[in-house]
């Protein structure tokens, strides 16, 4: 499922959803199509979709994920998001994710394989929090 604000996003670029679509999905042949199937969650945007989104309907990237994951730091192997007293560390030499309450671990596992959304890594984190 996806939990994009997409909705919002239309409604602050002051365009109408075909003209969105259009602009998200140019080489689509029906891009309102497409783009109702990523708001029912069953298609993604990728990076330079959701730029455009962001870049039209002037809400940040972040406000347009509708969370408040947030990439705290990245160096050479690692990438760390924060999300209040949670943070999520992926190493990115073995794909293992460890999330953290308050410091604490409270699970490591892989759960990135190939090609992941950001919107969808996000939300199997979210899974994981919400399963302890």
């Amino acid at each position: 499922m996806n939990n994009l604000k997409i909705q919002e996003a239309i409604t602050a670029s002051g365009l109408d959803k075909p003209a969105i679509a259009t602009h998200l999905f140019p080489s689509n042949q029906y891009p309102v199509m497409a783009l109702d199937r990523v708001m029912k969650g069953d298609g993604d945007l990728n990076s330079t979709q959701i730029t455009k989104l962001s870049e039209l309907s002037g809400m940040p990237v972040a406000a347009i994920f509708g969370e408040t994951w947030r990439k705290a730091e990245s160096n050479g192997k690692l990438t760390r998001f924060t999300n209040g007293e949670y943070t999520a560390e992926l190493d990115r030499t073995d794909w293992t994710t460890r999330v953290y309450h308050n410091s604490e671990l409270i699970s490591e596992t892989v759960i990135h394989s190939g090609t992941m959304a950001l919107s969808v890594y996000l939300q199997e984190i979210e899974k994981i929090i919400n399963s302890k």
